[in-house]
């Protein structure tokens, strides 16, 4: 029995670095998960092999813009069969390299930033549309060996009910998925400056946005994304999805939930779900989920303080400091 580990560059990804999910997930997973491709703004690819064997593999991800007191390696595109020995392999090999090119830190799983997949669930659900699916040992690849939580996030699930009515003088419409583009184009700025005091977040172009956005097209229902404006400029957005894997069909994800931080803005946001978990109720959903919450985020305080939201599911980012 012999260890090999190999490294690729992002123009010499094989073929078969896909291939150790088909012998992780079963082929209902797969299904759910659809494209198994990472982005490719990565240093590395390294597999572990065993026997010829691909056991498992990771990414290795630098990104500049990202504000840690270290100089710090993301660890994306993680996949391993349950075994410790082979885990310790891989992310071995990580932290010798890292040190060697001068890193201090790693954080993981991040396929690079916040705007592409990450986390890891640390408790098991049932998963939703939307959710990332990864095996439940994933957590405990990092744990014991030696990653420390550096961040929690949370889904919380709410049985919606009728709220009276808050009253704002700015008018709400949905979105218009004709001209899905333009609609993408005006919420970006709103979307961009919320998102920027989230921990680890990176800006993305204008035209990355409308891209990322509209891949999802094909699965978004106008009545479910709700913007906020003051004369035509977004300035809150509930942006929901009809959760798929829901099979009683009465479960809608709020994905996104934002306002205009300017304190005259104030209080948007609660008037957002007002009017949206009633509007809910009228299409005949019964459930809605306040989806990858950080713990510490106002967010959760306002779905469970106003809007009833338990928590269901739970997510970790992991880090370790390298001496």
């Amino acid at each position: 029995m012999s260890w090999e580990i190999k490294y690729y560059s992002a123009e010499e990804i094989p073929t078969d670095f896909y291939q150790l999910e088909k012998e992780i997930y079963s082929e209902q997973v797969l299904q759910m998960k659809g494209d198994l491709s990472i982005p490719n703004k990565h240093l590395l690819g390294i597999v572990v092999c065993r026997d010829q064997q691909l056991l498992a593999k990771a990414a290795l991800y630098f990104n500049p813009d990202i504000v840690t007191s270290r100089k710090t390696l993301l660890i994306g595109g993680f996949e391993s069969i349950d075994d410790q020995k082979v885990v310790k392999q891989l992310l071995s090999f990580i932290e010798n390299w890292a040190i060697q090119q001068g890193f201090e830190s790693i954080i993981g799983p991040m396929n690079g930033s916040t705007w592409e997949s990450y986390r890891v669930k640390i408790a098991v659900s049932k998963p939703f549309f939307t959710e990332t699916i990864y095996p439940t040992y994933y957590a405990d690849c990092f744990i014991q060996n030696g990653y420390e939580m550096t961040a929690e996030y949370e889904s919380r699930k709410a049985t919606i009910f009728p709220i009276p009515e808050q009253l704002s003088k700015y008018p709400i419409r949905k979105i218009d998925l004709s001209n899905l583009k333009f609609e993408l184009y005006k919420l970006y700025p709103l979307l961009t400056e919320s998102f920027k005091s989230a921990y680890l977040y990176t800006d993305i172009s204008v035209d990355e946005f409308v891209k990322k956005y509209s891949s999802i097209a094909a699965y978004l229902d106008e009545e479910l994304i709700w913007i906020a404006e003051d004369e035509g400029v977004p300035i809150g957005v509930v942006f929901g999805i009809k959760d798929y894997y829901d099979s009683s069909n009465e479960q809608v994800i709020i994905k996104t939930l934002a306002r205009n931080l300017s304190p005259q803005y104030k209080g948007v946001g609660q008037a957002l779900v007002a009017f949206y978990y009633n509007h809910l109720l009228s299409l005949q959903y019964r459930k809605v989920i306040h989806a990858f919450m950080r713990v510490d985020n106002n967010s959760v305080q306002i779905t469970s303080d106003k809007f009833k939201g338990e928590a269901f599911a739970k997510y970790a980012l992991f880090k370790k400091d390298l001496g």
